[in-house]
């Protein structure tokens, strides 16, 4: 199972490392309708979902900002009815009061440092199993590395029993087969009568 539990937890690790260190610029996706934002933005991934052209004034798509590693939150949030001002167009004169509405909807927050520590914590445990399975299959011991392709009981290195791979075992069991067995020579019967 670690065979293929820890190649995944440590791409999962990366990746949220990346995730965490590209969360202090501002990354911004809107949906076509105008319903729902993903951001990755002070140090945090965000989503807001609320009602359709909700966020229209903000055009759908990815927008790219600067640095917004000033203001880092650092707890999760979950607001099932979060209420936010919103800008609807431009102000009417320069200088002027932008027109804003309020709109409702789903706010969730999750700070990128808690995606790290879940994958690494199983990438570190599933690690060592990861290793030996890999050594075992390359016809290693799996203490030592040393090669033991052509032994049968233990490794001459470190004295460690050598484990049947499951490709071992079916080699075994093809042998056993085309092993010629003894013929049992049948004795005739004695007879009873004295």
């Amino acid at each position: 199972m670690s065979r293929h539990v820890f190649p995944i937890a440590a791409a999962l690790t990366i990746l949220a490392v990346v995730l965490s260190a590209a969360s202090l610029w501002s990354f911004l996706w809107t949906s076509p309708s105008g319903a729902v934002r993903l951001s990755l933005i002070q140090g945090c991934a965000m989503l807001w979902w609320g009602e359709p052209g909700d966020l229209f004034s903000h055009g759908g798509g990815l927008r790219v900002g600067g640095w917004s590693g000033r203001a880092i939150i650092w707890k999760p949030e979950f607001e099932p009815a979060n209420s936010v001002m919103v800008q609807t167009g431009p102000p009417p004169a320069p200088g002027g009061m932008p027109p804003l509405k309020q709109i409702v909807g789903l706010s969730v927050v999750v700070p990128a440092w808690l995606l790290i520590p879940v994958p690494s914590v199983i990438a570190g445990i599933t690690f060592r199993g990861w290793r030996r399975d890999r050594r075992i299959r390359a016809g290693r011991c799996a203490s030592c590395n040393y090669d033991v392709r052509g032994l049968k009981d233990r490794c001459p290195e470190c004295g460690r029993p050598i484990p049947s791979s499951p490709v071992r075992r079916a080699i075994a069991a093809v042998m056993a087969r085309l092993r010629p067995r003894p013929v049992s020579v049948l004795t005739p019967a004695r007879s009873l009568a004295p």
